[in-house]
């Protein structure tokens, strides 16, 4: 037969251990530390399509560098680094809402000119095709965030008219991602006023 202060002595050891083992569970609530972001606060400002389109230009397709294809914001440490932000999302793929902004940035910076998606079969003899690669959209750890392209643009019959690579860096309160998007956003802005003035 147990001795009485024997099975307080197993209880009161259950006990503690019941208590430490729901402590490291962690079995309350804890809130979601995830964050996503959009490059604007607001829709991108649009320019009206002129009434009689002198010239079409129509962007597309604008490929992604792979290693920034990625749902959480990337931040370049050094040359070679790349890290992924640890709960810092893209609320939206880049991949769609990147081409998007570049065609609303692209349409105010060329107010005489219809720009638009491309179609293959929206090219007509007035059409200009556009296609972008963007080779680097990330935030660095020197505080800078980085935006940079390569373009083609080939008339409607094929021949390449021109091509050129644009590039624009722009500072953020490092360690500020909300900063970073913002600049993300005006270096965008700026990349497409590059773009527009080489296609004039």
């Amino acid at each position: 037969m147990n001795h009485p202060t024997e099975i307080s002595l197993r209880t009161l050891l259950s006990l503690t251990a019941l208590l430490v083992l729901t402590g490291c569970l962690g079995l309350d609530p804890k809130p979601d530390p995830s964050r996503y972001f959009v490059l604007r606060d607001s829709p991108a400002q649009t320019a009206a399509a002129p009434v009689d389109c002198g010239r079409t230009v129509l962007v597309g397709p604008v490929t992604l560098a792979g290693y920034f294809n990625n749902p959480k914001i990337s931040l370049r440490r050094g040359e070679n680094e790349i890290e992924y932000l640890a709960w810092n999302f893209w609320a939206a793929p880049l991949s769609r809402a990147l081409p998007r902004e570049l065609i609303s940035s692209l349409a105010v910076a060329l107010p005489d000119t219809c720009v638009s998606s491309y179609r293959r079969a929206s090219v007509d003899g007035t059409s200009i095709q556009l296609e972008i690669l963007i080779e680097q959209f990330e935030l660095t750890d020197n505080g800078d965030v980085v935006v940079a392209a390569s373009w083609g643009a080939t008339s409607d019959n094929g021949a390449k008219r021109r091509q050129g690579h644009a590039r624009v860096t722009r500072p953020y309160q490092s360690g500020d991602v909300i900063s970073g998007v913002q600049a993300l956003t005006v270096a965008l802005d700026e990349m497409a006023k590059q773009i527009a003035e080489d296609l004039r």
